[in-house]
Formats: C-alpha cells, structure tokens, sequence
C-alpha cells in the first residue's frame, strides 16, 4: 500500500510530433488505398502548382539562413493505407496535410529484397528489435534489421465493371504493343511470335472486330494492328490508358479500379508478353523499362493475390536493339508464391504454362521471402510460461538447438514456422498477448523484409516530401509495402529525480500507443491504467516499483483493453494520483491530440521534449502556446536528440522562437539505445554515460538542487570516447 498522503505537483513531459522533417525524395512512390500507386514529388507540385491560393507557408529563421515550409489539404480522393503500430492495425484514411520543405544535400537509402527507399534520415520506420516493434531512425538503421511491410488485402472496395477481353487486350498493349502517331491518327501495334500469335489475334477481333498483319521474314517477328483512330481514342479514354514509350508504360486506371477477375486477365497477358518460367530456378520472371508499371505490378500482386515479389534493377540488350543495354526492372515470383499465381493468374500461351504446371507439381517450395524476425519475443513468451525449451521442441517436432536458433535471432521464422509456434503455446495453453501481436501479424497481411543495404546518397531535387496522416500518428504505405512514419526522456528524468531522494511517481497516459512498461522490463503486467479507468481496479494496485525506486503506472499493450482517454476519465482519479507522490510526472503522447490534451488538463507544470530540427520545435512552439491558453505554466524545453552537426538549430534559435527557458539539452548517446534493449533506464545502465549527466542536470535544475560528478581525468577521457 502507498501510505504517503501529501499532495503532489503534476508534471506533463509532452512534445511536439516533427512533421515534415520525416520526409521522402521526389521519385518515391505511394500506395493508394484503390491499390495504384503516385511518385509523391510530381504529384505533390503539381498540387501545390493547381493551389497556389490555399498554401500555407511557414517562414523560419534557422541557423541554415531562411527556410520556408509549405503545407496544402490534400483532395478528398487522396486516400491512404493507415497503419497504427500499437495496436497493430490499418485503415484507409485521408491525410490531413500534405507537405513540402527545402531538401536537404543528401538522403538515405534504405534497400531491401522488395525495391529501395530514399528519406531524410529522421524518417521512421517500424521494425523489430528485442521482441520489440519499435520506430528507428532511417540513418540508425542496419543490416541486421527488417522492416515491417504491410501486405492489405483489399476489401469492402466499389470496383468498376469492366471487360475482361479488354483487360486482355491492355496486358498485351501494355506488354509487347506500341502505340503509334500518324499525323491526328492514332494506331496500335503489338508484336508477337509465331506461337503468340493465335491468342493476340482472338483478343484484336473480340474487342476491334478486325485487325492487319505484318510479318517481317528476316526476324520472323509479327506485328498485329489495328487502324480506327476514333475507335482507339474512345477505348483509352474509357480506361484510363495513357500512351508511352516502354520505360513510362503503366497500368491502366480502370484495370487498377477494377475486380481481381479482371487484374488477372490483364496480368495473365502482360506476363504472356514480358513474363516467363525460369528453366534453372523455381521462379517466374517479368522485366519492363518501366519502374512505375513494375512497381504497380508488385503492388497489385500483393494487395490483391497476397502474392510476394522481389524487385531489381539491372540492364539487359531489349531484343529489338542494335546491342545497347538497358535499364530493366525485374519482379521475381518465387517459392510458395509461384503456386499462388499458377492457381489465381497464370499464363494463355500453352508452353509457359506447361513449364509453370511442371514447377507446381514437382517442385518441392520453400521461401524466406515472407519472414518474421520474432524469436525473441518468442523466448519472452516461452520464459514468462515457464516452458523449457525441449517440451516446446517436442510439439513442433524439432531439435531443442532449432528452438534457441530461432529465439538467440540467427534466422527469421517462415510463415509456416511461426503458424506451429502459435499453435504450440495454444496446445501448452499458454495465454499471452504477445501471442495475440503474434496472430496479428499473421492474420492481418503484415510481414517483414531484411534490410540489404543502407547508405547515404547524394540528392538533386529541390524539396523533400511528405504527408501528415493523421494527428495521432500512424504510417503510410511505400509502393514496395514497406511501412513508413518521448518516452525515453519521461523514464529518464522520473529515474534521475528519484536520485535526488525525490518522491516520483511515472504514469503513462500514453494509451495509445504505451511504451514506459516496455522501456522498464515489464510489458506485461497485472494491473494497468487501464483497469483503473475502467473501474476494474483501484489506483494503489497498479502502482509497480522499479529498481531505482521510483513508482510506475503503466498502460496496457493489449487490444482489448485500449480505451480512449478524456479529460473526464483523468479527472476521476487525479486526487487519488495526487496521494501517491511529491512529483507526478505524466508521459502523454506526442502532438495535440485528444490524450495529449486531456492530460494537458490535469498537469500543473509542462515539459516540452523536442529535437533540434525546425518542423519538430515549431510542433513544440504549438503545444506551448495551446498550454498556455489553458492557462499551465511549461517550465522550459528539453532538447534532446542533440549531434552538433551544422544542419541542427541552435539552442540560441530554439530558446527565440520558443520564448522558453531550456531546462537542458541530451547529446545523441548510443548508450541510450543499449539502455532500451536492456529494458532499463540509462541512468540505471550507464550511469556515467553523457546522456545519464544531462538527464541529472536537468533533474537537478528542475528540483534547485545541485549536481556535482566527481570524475578524474581517466574518467572524463573514457566517456568522452564513448566508453561510459
């Protein structure tokens, strides 16, 4: 029981979101909910071109000179994939914003089986490390790591009606065709080989009635046309198609709107045309000039079919050319997958499919395309349960080494593989919500790809892009399916006053998306805030000591147990909060949001964490001013995340346009990151790293107490270097 009765003083630890920050180069592309895809850079200026009344620019100051960051509502038919980390889950949102800032001189890029990503390098995005689903930084991110990829099956969608001997015609047009201009005139042209020839000729006559033939005697190639100009005009227009030269070639738009009957058809005959069977591999192959139109054909696969593809550039002679290479871009098909689209596409030309018919049935598949890098949450689990590793091995049929393999992360688990271990703890009746985030992930179209490479590269184009999906947070979708988007500072400074002897109670009122239990080595635990506000349980039971001694109160990670707070739910047991500590320091979630503000409502005194870069300090310069307006006092600034470098606002720059005392500033300290895989605080772990002073300092400060580090010189080296 807490017997300590004195009324405490509430401190909220709160930050702005850092929007456009987080951006994309001006070649990327985005998935749509509709399964298309955009390049966010043209799309983004020719918007802003169209709009120039209703842009909104915000002009700042930095130690960069005078930059200008521009902002514009996207149209109502911009809709999105949303993903949400915790719970993990997706929706199909419109984006709140869509935005532009100046580049920076270089990007990263993020390279993984599926294609590459090239962001600023503090774009997010959501990988797995520890057990844990976590956001890293894209220049923190390495080899070692796999991004989560969002695979969205697409339901509940209004497809058009279209004509499935269309599609057809379209996927060999798209393929091998060419589209010719004469004057006004327009005609089209697909060329074939002899043993093609039967299916083109069918799909001429059942969508023009007629067609002519040209046959050239040194190539053997053929060359199936079709004249009527208005015919052609009236047929591209009702499905979207636009004409181009082979490398801007993509899929038409109705095709993309249309069901999976239809995209099959049409795939079916672009792979006659630019697809085929490897001989020697158990893979199908597609190549075009086009990066949209293989990155669409990935993306429909995907969506629709739940078929996995891997996409490469290389160059290659075309067969019609004089000897020049090429740029190409390859989708490989293979493993379980080629099974997939063997039974839901396939191919009309006899002989592909006869050797496709040969792979499904005498090829034995096996794929690490779809893997999921869980074998230490899987240890989590099987240690919290008090399972051995040999009972577990038993039911999954396999050797107790396979087991620590798998849990000590030297492979990812297969699709196959993580199916038996859900179904191994359900036969150990294990019950576990980290079994649930298990099934989630299974269930809900998510995966994970390695990451191959990651480097930084230089970067032409004048702006970097991005859009704000919503003001809680959440990601959107790249067209490859990878996924793309202050706690630490809450532990810390909570861990560092109770050094002063300072009665701290932490409580996460970040329902949303909860991190203290994870940062302190208790994901999971009995009692949480959540139960509280429910009415399920009373304040004191679930109130947890750490290591440190200072008081914790958790939320919960479990779906069903996530209720949206309001200012009224905090209300109710605020005077219960204000018995348990001299301080109650409350970790909300990041931006404006409805928990941001029901927690703003019941704190005496704000702490605002922000990072030296603009787009995150002007999120903070609008949470000052919103507290402010209703009437708290925000004590100062916490600059966190500090490197130096010369890209960085000053600290002079941030205290003049915040208007705001700085409490303190945290160097960027890897031992921060150690200190989150060992589920502690780095004051805790590292005790003399940088990071753990600046954490003391600013407890230090904030209390008027003095801090005094009795280190000798070797000391100071040593930590200096890193070594502490």
């Amino acid at each position: 029981m807490i017997n300590n009765f004195k009324m405490s003083k509430f401190i909220l630890i709160t930050s702005g979101k850092g929007g456009v920050g987080k951006s994309l180069a001006y070649l990327e592309y985005i998935s749509l909910a509709n399964g298309d895809i955009i390049q966010i850079g043209p799309y983004t200026d020719k918007l802003f071109e169209d709009n120039k009344p209703k842009i909104k620019q915000l002009i700042v100051n930095t130690n960069k000179g005078e930059e200008i960051f521009e902002v514009l509502e996207p149209p109502q038919n911009l809709i999105l994939d949303i993903v949400n980390e915790n719970p993990l889950a997706s929706e199909k949102k419109r984006p709140i914003a869509i935005m532009r800032k100046p580049a920076p001189s270089s990007l990263m890029r993020i390279k993984t089986s599926n294609g590459k990503i090239e962001v600023t390098e503090e774009h997010k995005f959501l990988t797995i490390r520890n057990g844990a689903l976590i956001k890293v930084r894209a220049d923190e991110l390495t080899t070692n790591d796999y991004l989560l990829e969002f695979n969205y099956p697409k339901f509940n969608i209004e497809y058009e009606n279209s004509s499935e001997e269309i599609a057809k015609l379209l996927g060999y047009l798209t393929g091998d065709g060419y589209f010719e201009k004469r004057g006004n005139n327009f005609i089209v042209h697909v060329f074939c080989e002899e043993k093609n020839k039967s299916l083109i000729e069918k799909s001429f006559k059942n969508v023009f009635g007629d067609f002519k033939i040209l046959k050239d005697k040194r190539t053997g190639v053929i060359r199936i046309s079709y004249f009527k100009t208005s015919v052609i005009m009236n047929l591209f227009s009702e499905y979207g198609v636009t004409p181009a030269t082979s490398g801007y070639k993509e899929i038409p738009k109705r095709i993309i709107r249309s069901n999976n009957h239809i995209c099959a058809s049409f795939l079916s005959a672009l792979f006659d045309s630019d697809g085929y069977v490897s001989k020697n591999r158990n893979e199908i192959d597609f190549d075009t000039k086009s990066e949209k139109l293989a990155l669409q054909v990935g993306n429909i696969l995907r969506s629709r079919f739940k078929i996995e593809s891997q996409l490469s550039e290389g160059y290659k002679k075309a067969s019609n050319s004089k000897g020049e290479k090429h740029k190409y871009f390859r989708l490989v098909i293979s493993g379980e997958d080629i099974l997939s689209f063997y039974s839901q596409i396939g191919f009309n030309v006899t002989h592909k499919q006869e050797r496709l018919k040969e792979k499904v049935d005498f090829v034995k598949f096996n794929t690490n395309i779809k893997v999921f890098p869980v074998g230490k949450l899987i240890k989590l689990i099987r240690d919290s349960s008090n399972i051995k590793a040999n009972e577990l091995a038993k039911i999954l049929g396999v050797s107790k080494q396979m087991v620590y393999e798998y849990e000590w992360g030297l492979y990812a688990l297969s699709k196959n593989s993580l199916k038996d271990f859900i179904q191994a703890f359900k036969e150990l009746k294990i019950s576990d919500e980290k079994i649930e985030f298990l099934e989630n992930l299974l269930n809900k179209g998510y995966s994970f790809r390695k990451i191959s490479k990651v480097e930084r590269v230089d970067y032409k184009y004048p702006f970097v892009y991005d859009f704000q999906v919503c003001d809680e947070g959440g990601h959107f979708t790249h067209s490859t399916g990878i996924v793309i988007s202050n706690t630490t500072t809450a532990v810390n400074l909570a861990t560092a006053m109770n050094y002063f002897d300072e009665d701290v109670t932490l409580v996460d009122v970040n329902l949303t998306t909860p991190n203290i239990g994870l940062h302190l080595g208790a994901p999971v635990v009995p009692v949480t805030l959540n139960h509280v506000l429910s009415g399920k349980a009373d304040l004191v039971d679930a109130i947890y000591e750490h290591e440190s001694g200072t008081k914790v109160i958790p939320s919960s990670l479990s779906l069903r147990e996530l209720k949206q707070l309001d200012e009224k739910d905090l209300m109710d047991i605020s005077k219960d909060l204000r018995k348990i500590s001299d301080t109650v320091i409350l970790d909300s979630a990041a931006g404006l949001g409805p928990e941001a503000l029901s927690a703003l409502s019941i704190a005496d005194e704000v702490i605002i964490v922000t990072n030296p870069e603009m787009p995150a300090v002007t999120d903070a310069l609008k949470t000052a001013k919103v507290a402010e307006d209703m009437g708290k006092e925000v004590i100062g600034v916490i600059i966190n995340r500090v490197k130096g470098n010369k890209s960085e606002m000053s600290l002079q720059s941030i205290k003049e346009m915040l208007e705001l005392p700085i409490l303190g500033i945290v160097p960027e300290d890897d031992k921060i990151q150690e200190a989150l895989s060992m589920r502690n605080a780095v004051i805790m772990t590292h005790p003399r790293s940088k990071a753990a002073r600046s954490y003391r300092a600013i407890a230090g400060k904030i209390l008027g107490k003095e801090v005094i580090e009795n280190d000798s010189l070797f000391e100071r080296v040593m930590i200096n270097l890193g070594f502490r």
